[in-house]
């Protein structure tokens, strides 16, 4: 029986330890890159003596604006102290002085409650984890394969059609149990903090494969994303720093969130801070390239060095010493909220399909406790290798599907709808007949849905201009899903993914008619907030609905 884990962060490889060695089980992990995993800096934990579990679920809600799944938010936090163990035992220590846990304080927690191995806690986590599970013998990586859609068979997965960058090829994997651990998809906007291998691909085959999102239209804007030097454009920027001294100024150097309840004004969460900043640009007092100052000067250069070393040697590298001047940032699309619908052992509504880490939605409510997604991958990653250990052990599918491969002149000129027929149907590929479109087409329709998103689906929106954008998006997906493409259908499938989630996100923000958390309308209608947008693919057509939440 074959499990595709889609994804080799470290949700993904925590999923992947929990599976290997099962008899008569092939793991296989496509790795085409550990998207945000090897930028975590810390994770949440409890271990502060003020602090508790139950404070920290509070926390949680609360930050969420109580649209947070509670049963998540309970595995989230209750979790936490058994996945420390699970650190030390793979060698992963904290750091401590004194012989005190070293913790940051992150926006919106009542403690410090961040705790980090060095100034890499996700790449020492993916080292130990991928040198384990290649020790293991039983778990293979595809190095540089990329999944691009999800064939099903009677309300099962069947397989995952993937793409090999290196050499060109097309090939249908047989994958009876699927793990989705291909986080976010801020990377479909045109300046965000994601690397390029993050995109929308997680969410379009979800919903083409018939499993639920919820709530797409919550993306945190990271408030402090650098603008400049280019050597840092689009770097978050951590913002535990405000707790430190650290202020912001706007071009004539003027601070302008001044003091709340007696502390920084910066000190506040994450959405709020990003809207203030937007405005202050809006106002005009924007610097240079666009932004505002961030000034860590106030931290001190020995707690610089102590706590923020990687921050301070990136700026140095950049010619910039931030801990004598200041340096300009502004938000930037950061972490998605929103995404798979996922029960407690991160099953979904489709037997055999799982879903961890950033692309699942629901956990975080419309805000987002820094230093959680930390914590959320390592979580959750566990519970869905755990949950599809579960589902492996009691089903025993019946596929027929065939593992095929195409050279890349096999697939050039041919339709998407076309390559589908033939796969399903165990057919040799044919030429179709169709639009035809060339790569500078597809780059011109790309461009058109990054200025879409970057316009009208930024910190603040608006509903008219958000419906137009959403129609238009509509438009062109429908202009490229069944155009034949000159050269490879890599490219299209590619932009064709990232236009389905686009869109989908775009008609969840529609349909959210009044501001909360990270969603920020101008037209904000007076209605009951208390409730999550579910999308799902019904007879072929999107279904929208409200589904009353849960939270307390």
């Amino acid at each position: 029986m074959n499990v595709m884990i889609i994804g080799s962060g470290i949700a993904g490889l925590m999923a992947a330890y929990q599976i290997a060695g099962m008899s008569g089980i092939q793991v296989t992990v496509l790795s085409t890159g550990a998207g945000a995993s090897p930028f975590v800096h810390g994770i949440n934990m409890p271990l502060y003596q003020k602090d508790s579990v139950r404070t920290f679920i509070e926390d949680t809600l609360e930050s969420g604006y109580h649209l947070s799944d509670p049963k998540l938010v309970d595995c989230l936090c209750r979790d936490s102290l058994a996945i420390s163990r699970d650190l030390m035992d793979l060698g992963i220590e904290f750091d401590k002085k004194d012989n005190q846990y070293t913790m940051l304080k992150p926006l919106g927690s009542t403690y410090p409650r961040i705790v980090s191995s060095g100034n890499h806690t996700g790449v020492k986590i993916i080292n130990r984890l991928r040198n384990k599970l290649l020790e293991s013998g039983s778990v293979l990586f595809s190095e540089d394969g990329r999944a691009l859609k999800l064939f099903m068979k009677d309300g099962r997965p069947e397989g995952v059609l993937v793409y090999h960058e290196k050499s060109g090829i097309l090939e249908c994997m047989k994958a009876q149990c699927i793990i989705l651990a291909c986080g976010g998809f801020a990377g479909i906007f045109p300046f965000s903090t994601n690397t390029a291998d993050i995109g929308g691909d997680g969410i379009a085959m979800a919903y083409e494969a018939g499993v639920p999102l919820i709530d797409l239209e919550f993306i945190q804007f990271e408030p402090s994303v650098a603008l400049y030097p280019k050597e840092v454009a689009g770097k978050g920027v951590i913002t535990t720093m405000f707790y430190e001294g650290a202020v912001l100024r706007n071009v004539h150097g003027e601070r302008f969130m001044g003091t709340s309840e007696g502390r920084p004004g910066e000190c506040v969460n994450k959405d709020i801070l990003s809207r203030a900043i937007y405005e202050e640009i809006a106002k005009g007092n924007a610097a240079g390239h666009g932004g505002v100052y961030f000034d860590a000067t106030g931290v001190g250069r020995e707690k610089l060095m102590e706590s923020y070393d990687s921050y301070v040697k990136r700026y140095l590298a950049a010619g910039v010493d931030i801990t004598k001047e200041p340096f300009e940032i502004a938000p930037g699309p950061h972490t998605t909220l929103g995404g798979v619908q996922i029960h407690t052992d991160c099953s979904t509504e489709v037997p055999g399909i799982f879903a961890a880490g950033e692309i699942i939605g629901g956990l975080h409510g419309a805000n987002r406790i820094g230093g959680n997604a930390g914590l959320e991958i390592l979580v959750f990653g566990k519970r869905a290798g755990l949950g599809a250990r579960r589902y492996l052990e009691v089903y025993k599918p019946d596929s027929c599907l065939s593992s095929c491969k195409w050279e890349p002149e096999q697939t050039a000129g041919r339709s998407l709808k076309e390559v589908h027929f033939q796969i399903l149907n165990r057919c040799p590929l044919k030429r179709t007949r169709g639009r035809n479109m060339e790569i500078k087409d597809l780059n011109r329709i790309r461009e058109r849905m990054q200025y879409l998103l970057d316009e009208y689906f930024n910190v603040i929106r608006e509903g008219n201009s958000m419906e137009a954008a959403k129609n238009e998006l509509k438009s062109l997906l429908d202009e490229v899903k069944w155009a034949n493409v000159s050269e490879t259908l890599y490219i299209k499938y590619r932009l064709l993914n990232d236009l389905t989630c686009a869109w989908l996100f775009a008609n969840a923000a529609c349909t959210r008619t009044k501001s909360v958390g990270c969603h920020i309308r101008t037209d904000s209608m007076e209605e009951d907030s208390r409730y999550h947008i579910v999308i799902r693919k019904k007879h072929g057509n999107l279904n929208i609905k409200k589904e009353q939440a849960g939270g307390t």
